[in-house]
C-alpha cells in the first residue's frame, strides 16, 4: 500500500488529502488503467478542513493503456491546483470523457480564479502546470487551462485515444 500525502500550497501543516493506492503491478510503466479507479481514488482526497467536495462525474468504461504513475500523477497536479484555488466550501468537479480520439479529464474549480499578481501564487501555479504540461506530453497528450474570469478555472487533460472493439 503507497500513500501520497497531499499538502495544501503555502501551507506545509495543512493536508489536503491522502491518497492511498495498493500497487500490485510495478509502479511506473504502460499498462491498462481503469480511468474511474484512479479517478475515485484522487476524490478521496477532498479536503475536508476547507469544507471543499470533490464531485465525480466518470464514464465507468474507460481504460486506457497509459502509464498509470503518470496519468495519475498529472490528473492528481490538476486536482491539486484546482483545490489550491477554490474557495472555501466550494466544490471541485472532476470529470471524465471520450470521443473518436481522446479522453478527457476536466477539474473545474468554479471560483473566482487565480490571483496573477501573487508571486508566489502564480510561481507555485506555473510550476504545477508546468509539470503537469510535461507529463501529458509524455503520454503525447495536452493540458489545457480556461480561466473564466469571476467563474473559476478548468483543467483540461487530453489524451489522445483509440476505441478497441
Amino acid at each position: 500500500m503507497h500513500e501520497y500525502h497531499l499538502k495544501q500550497a503555502g501551507h506545509p501543516d495543512l493536508s489536503v488529502g491522502v491518497l492511498s493506492m495498493e500497487q500490485t503491478q510495478p509502479q511506473s510503466g504502460v499498462r491498462c488503467v481503469h480511468l474511474a479507479t484512479v479517478l475515485r481514488a484522487l476524490q478521496a482526497t477532498e479536503v475536508p478542513e476547507r469544507g471543499i467536495e470533490v464531485v465525480l462525474e466518470t464514464d465507468e468504461v474507460l481504460v486506457l493503456f497509459v502509464d498509470a504513475l503518470l496519468i495519475t500523477s498529472a490528473i492528481s497536479n490538476l486536482l491539486r491546483i484546482a483545490t489550491w484555488l477554490a474557495r472555501d466550501n466550494t466544490r471541485v468537479l472532476l470529470r471524465s470523457s471520450a470521443t473518436e480520439s481522446c479522453v478527457c479529464v476536466e477539474v473545474d474549480d468554479g471560483c473566482a480564479g487565480f490571483d496573477a499578481t501573487s508571486a508566489t501564487g502564480a510561481e507555485t501555479l506555473r510550476l504545477w502546470l508546468t509539470s503537469t504540461q510535461r507529463m501529458a506530453v509524455a503520454m503525447n497528450g495536452t493540458v489545457t487551462v480556461e480561466h473564466r474570469g469571476g467563474s473559476g478555472c478548468s483543467f483540461t487533460l487530453a489524451l489522445p485515444f483509440r476505441a478497441v472493439g
